[in-house]
């Protein structure tokens, strides 16, 4: 009776460490990203665009990391439209690799914030993960109109350490124009 017992307790321990939590178990053993690593990776890639840090860029992008966001380059052609200057293309990438990343997202930051700007710029509104890929919509606090967007980033482990490898990103660029004065408020009766 004793060994039925303690072979019970046995069992019965061993199937609550093991279904306690089999999301990190499963995780930890196939090289998935856990829930932990990607809510980690998530805060730390939206801290980006709020004040980039170099280090941090550097040890969690891969050198070749690289953006697509058709909505920003948008936001770039039209400004550049403004100022007669060149174009970018629609689809091509907006930061071709993790330098060209930190030096861009550097010189914007490096600008005064417009008015009614919050200084915790974003709030993510859900997120999903899989193995090796982050999606997450947000919310971006400027005013007068915030403005929504989704993102997507793929990782990759290497020595031990999750890096992002690439990312895409989307927005409602038109309250983003709208907010820096440069698309009228569909509402507005003078520009008919």
């Amino acid at each position: 009776m004793v060994k039925h017992t303690f072979l019970l307790s046995l069992f019965s321990t061993l199937f609550l460490l093991v279904t306690a939590n089999p999301t990190s178990e499963i995780s930890r053993r196939s090289g998935c990203l856990g829930d932990g690593e990607a809510n980690k990776l998530l805060h730390i890639y939206i801290s980006f665009f709020e004040n980039i840090d170099a280090k941090k860029a550097e040890k969690y992008l891969t050198p070749k990391f690289f953006e697509v966001s058709a909505s920003l380059n948008f936001l770039f052609v039209s400004i550049l439209r403004n100022a007669n200057l060149v174009l970018v293309q629609y689809d091509a990438v907006t930061y071709e690799n993790r330098t060209d990343f930190i030096n861009q997202l550097s010189a914007q930051q490096s600008q005064p914030l417009p008015p009614g700007a919050e200084s915790e710029k974003f709030t993510v509104l859900s997120t999903v993960h899989d193995c090796h890929t982050v999606w997450f919509r947000w919310r971006d606090n400027t005013k007068p109109v915030p403005f929504f967007g989704f993102d997507e980033f793929y990782v990759t482990k290497k020595n031990g350490n999750w890096q992002i490898t690439k990312a895409y990103s989307e927005f409602n660029n038109a309250a983003a124009l709208f907010n820096n004065n440069l698309f009228p408020c569909p509402g507005d009766s003078s520009t008919r």
